[in-house]
This record gives C-alpha cells, structure tokens and sequence, in this order.
C-alpha cells in the first residue's frame, strides 16, 4: 500500500482530532435518545478497526522527518 505524505498528513489528522471530541461525546451521551448506544458502539468499533488498518501501514525511512534529539 503506498501512502503519500499529504494521505499520511490526513489520517494523521482525523485521528488527532478524535480525543478532542471526547468532551462532546459525554455531553452527546447524556441528552441521547435510548437507540443511540447501538450507533456509539458501530462508530467506536469502526475508529478501532481504522485505527488497526493505520497501524499496519509502515512508513518508508526517507518519508519521515530527520530528529535531532540533544539531551
């Protein structure tokens, strides 16, 4: 599977934004309707298996950035 630095930038992105929604999940949760814990589950288990399927893809050595770590 081949990923391109703007592709990896996106899925990056979607995934950092997901636990800044945590807050709104819980104010969400608490004014649901009784149905709406079958959609939380899908929607949780879909971003596990995303989740999976991001961490499988491996990045070549020369995509990443150079670090410079001093101590």
């Amino acid at each position: 599977m081949d990923v391109t630095r703007r592709a990896l930038a996106r899925m990056l992105a979607v995934t950092a934004a997901v636990p800044a929604l945590a807050p709104l999940e819980t104010a969400v949760a608490q004014s649901a309707p009784p149905g709406a814990d079958s959609d939380l589950n899908a929607a949780r288990n879909e971003l596990r298996s995303n989740a999976q399927k991001l961490a499988q893809v491996r990045v070549p050595l020369g995509t990443q950035p150079a670090f410079r770590f001093k101590a």
